[in-house]
């Protein structure tokens, strides 16, 4: 069984690449919050035990609220994270991501502080990377190639389960479905 990990590079921005990072964070996206798989800085498709990764800037907005209580306002810095899962180990995916997308990890992360543009990569963020303090894995060993043949499976099933016939989509869902721990194959009928 393939275990599942986690990964969490975290970093402070340098406050004077503040708004640089955000431009170059927003133009990874095909809409605010919504990561285009295929941009051209980091592009998550193409790594195959990638579940989820993403990019963020970790600010505080909670920090005038200990004002109300007369505590002085705290300052922090704003952090950079990428973080996240992999099927197999989290170290060994960012040798992968770091030899397949350099010029855009580095991008990134010149925004950083004490970040060495031309200085090793993988060695950096592994000396920024934070344990998780929690991790949740939906279906242990359920790999990402799994997870893509169950949906080309359903969605194979969905589309040949009713020809002709109107269900509505919860119906159609439950027919699509094979029960838990059920193997789906699907066999399209000559002419279907």
């Amino acid at each position: 069984m393939t275990p599942q990990s986690s990964f969490m590079v975290l970093a402070p921005v340098a406050p004077a690449r503040e708004a640089e990072l955000r431009g170059l964070l927003a133009g990874m996206n095909e809409a605010p919050g919504r990561v285009n798989p295929r941009n051209t800085l980091v592009p998550f498709a193409q790594f195959g035990t990638l579940h989820v990764a993403r990019f963020l800037l970790l600010d505080d907005k909670t920090l005038d609220d200990g004002q109300v209580y007369g505590l002085p306002r705290p300052t922090y810095p704003l952090y950079l994270a990428f973080l996240g899962d992999v099927d197999g180990d989290a170290d060994e995916f960012l040798q992968e991501v770091a030899r397949r997308a350099p010029e855009g990890l580095r991008t990134v992360f010149a925004c950083c502080e004490g970040f060495a543009a031309n200085g090793d990569l993988v060695g950096w963020m592994k000396r920024h990377s934070v344990p998780s303090a929690a991790e949740y894995v939906n279906w242990r060993g359920r790999t990402v190639r799994r997870v893509r043949r169950k949906r080309r499976c359903t969605t194979r099933s969905i589309a040949t389960s009713g020809a002709g016939r109107k269900h509505s989509t919860e119906q159609t869902r439950e027919r699509s479905m094979p029960p838990s721990g059920v193997s789906c194959r699907t066999r399209l009928r000559p002419g279907g």
